[in-house]
């Protein structure tokens, strides 16, 4: 079985894409398929509105990061309040979410390129959901600490995942309107 020498167009397989080989190592290669109009959405897309709510998911993913840290920032007095801790304990519920995030981010790029970007990002935005509910019904500090850590794992596989697909799926070089 060939193994693409590519990966970056393998994980999303679209009528976009087509298959051919390399020749100096016979392996499996993808390339992107030239769209017959230069001005039109590429063929993944079903409709402007599925392109565009594509865009404004796979875009949210790499802002989820800093507005995920910068909203702690700002709740951080009610937070030390509400559980009754100051100082070294407070600085954890912000300082593990960026922790997690920034210790994995590359690990997440080479997950993406092989369980597959798309899958990535899904599992990532469930991921998210599912640890912002725990930690919003949470009673003690340290376990409010580890959900965010969970969270900063989520932030950190949908950015590459993310962007990944939107290369994939658009062709480099100067727009229309540039020229």
């Amino acid at each position: 079985m060939a193994i693409p020498c590519d990966i970056r167009y393998a994980l999303i397989p679209t009528e976009s894409t087509q298959l051919s080989l390399c020749s100096e190592k016979s392996e499996a290669h993808v390339t992107p398929t030239e769209y017959s109009d230069p001005e039109s959405r590429p063929p993944v897309f079903r409709s402007a509105g599925h392109e565009i709510a594509s865009i404004l998911i796979l875009t949210f993913a790499t802002i989820m990061n800093t507005a995920s840290s910068a909203v702690m920032q700002i709740a951080v007095p009610s937070l030390g309040r509400y559980f009754g801790i100051t100082g070294s304990e407070l600085s954890w519920s912000v300082s593990s979410f960026s922790l997690m995030s920034g210790a994995t981010i590359l690990l997440f790029s080479g997950m993406a390129d092989k369980m597959g970007r798309k899958r990535l990002v899904v599992g990532a935005y469930a991921w998210f959901t599912i640890w912002s509910l725990a930690a919003a019904f949470t009673t003690h500090h340290i376990v409010f600490d580890v959900c965010r850590g969970m969270q900063g794992l989520a932030a950190a596989a949908c950015p590459s995942a993310g962007v990944g697909i939107l290369g994939s799926n658009y062709r480099n070089g100067p727009c229309a309107c540039c020229n």
